[in-house]
């Protein structure tokens, strides 16, 4: 089944925290189907859509975001985007 998830991030915006992000979803061979961002006052505001493989547990996946983020100082959160309509 086709699960697809948005990822809103916020906070203050830091070098390579794009990076550290999408790297944890390269590792689990996720397709990134849109992303948008706008830093304003350096606050970062980040969306990124994306795909979760069947072969992965989106759980993991998330998990590890959630710990990322936290380790960076930011905010996560996720959203499942209904694929029936």
């Amino acid at each position: 089944m086709r699960e697809i998830i948005l990822i809103n991030i916020t906070g203050q915006d830091k070098p390579g925290l794009t990076s550290r992000l999408t790297h944890i979803l390269a590792q689990y061979d996720v397709t990134i189907l849109d992303i948008g961002q706008a830093v304003i006052h350096d606050y970062l505001s980040l969306g990124i859509l994306v795909e979760i493989p069947v072969e992965h547990s989106s759980s993991s996946i998330l998990k590890d975001l959630l710990f990322k983020a936290h380790e960076l100082g930011i905010q996560i959160r996720f959203s499942a985007i209904d694929t029936k309509s």
